[in-house]
């Protein structure tokens, strides 16, 4: 009876392979969003009226890519040098701090900009208020706050694993964010959610309706 080939979670498997692919990917994505976001930052800045909710939320967005981009060189070299990093803890760590922070803030950011469209196109009258240049820096400083609270056990611990580690759990609760991104950013998506909303409390109002009455009437 032959036995079975194990299955391995351990990436250094495919070191041959991701020495080679990483860098090329890496490189392609250093190029694309070095030119993309700096056109980004560009166009927006240079226009001439003011700067209105979306604007800011995508400058926001825009600065926390070219963050991560600069440090793509950094882990190219990584794998051109088959796992060896050169540069020392503090920019490992730097580069490490880069990745998670734009995760974060790419989530954040990415929510604040689909519940801006939703109020402008559902409530444009109502909650203007919302989409004022004050309130959304403000919503802006509260999104970097939050970053920096989710990364900072990257320089708490000495424990650079345990660090890692909490850090990675918090990056995962983002998932959770995503059905509030669908509810607000997609109208379909929403009316479907209300409706089974409303339908399961018509139908509990009407079982607890019956079971009292079913009651009341065998007394």
């Amino acid at each position: 009876m032959s036995s079975s080939p194990l299955i391995s979670c351990d990436v250094f498997v495919y070191q041959r392979a991701a020495v080679v692919l990483f860098p090329i990917f890496y490189s392609v994505v250093f190029i694309i969003s070095a030119c993309g976001n700096s056109l980004v930052l560009y166009v927006i800045c240079q226009r001439k009226q003011k700067f209105n909710s979306t604007s800011i939320y995508l400058v926001n967005l825009a600065l926390s890519d070219t963050l991560f981009t600069l440090a793509l060189p950094g882990r190219i070299i990584y794998y051109i040098r088959h796992f060896d990093w050169p540069f020392g803890d503090l920019l490992c760590r730097l580069t490490t701090l880069l990745f998670f922070a734009n995760t974060y803030a790419g989530i954040g950011f990415m929510t604040c900009i689909s519940l801006d469209r939703y109020l402008a196109m559902v409530h444009p009258h109502q909650l203007q208020c919302l989409r004022s240049v004050r309130v959304v820096r403000r919503v802006c400083c509260l999104v970097w706050a939050l970053v920096s609270l989710q990364i900072a056990p990257l320089f708490s611990f000495s424990q650079s694993i345990l660090s890692l580690q909490i850090t990675v759990s918090l990056m995962n609760f983002n998932c959770c964010l995503d059905p509030v991104i669908y509810f607000f950013a997609i109208k379909t998506y929403k009316k479907r959610v209300m409706s089974l909303f409303k339908d399961y409390l018509y139908t509990s109002g009407a079982s607890s309706k019956m079971t009292a009455e079913n009651s009341s009437s065998n007394t």
